[in-house]
């Protein structure tokens, strides 16, 4: 590789006309880069983005009372899309480990709770 370099130095310093060694010999000013910004991104929130109430089933909703979580709709629906995301990948998520999330994430859900909860999920939202 050292020897490819050598021979490509050779070649050019051979082939040159020698105009650039008058330059050469000229003091180089200092130059900074000129710095190039790029306009930030815009970002537009839609009111789409986020489910509203309407968004729940009511199924859904009525569930979640029944097994006494108390989170709101729109917090429990969230929840459980993501769960039934994480179940997709069983390699890596099983109902336990999701409920145990639960658990942490939301201490005021008891153990039988989130793990209720997640049967529930489960079974009527991710339909697996």
């Amino acid at each position: 590789m050292l020897v490819v370099a050598a021979i490509a130095a050779a070649l050019v310093l051979a082939s040159s006309d020698g105009s650039s060694t008058a330059v050469a010999d000229q003091p180089m000013a200092a130059t900074a880069p000129t710095p190039t910004t790029t306009p930030a991104p815009t970002v537009t929130v839609t009111a789409t983005a986020t489910a509203t109430a309407s968004d729940v089933p009511g199924t859904f909703v009525d569930a979640m009372q029944q097994l006494g979580i108390p989170l709101d709709a729109n917090t429990g629906w969230a929840v459980a899309q993501g769960i039934c995301v994480r179940l997709g990948h069983p390699a890596r998520y099983d109902e336990f480990t999701m409920a145990e999330g639960i658990e942490r994430l939301f201490p005021s859900v008891h153990d039988e709770q989130a793990h209720a909860f997640v049967d529930m999920v489960v079974t009527s939202v991710c339909h697996l």
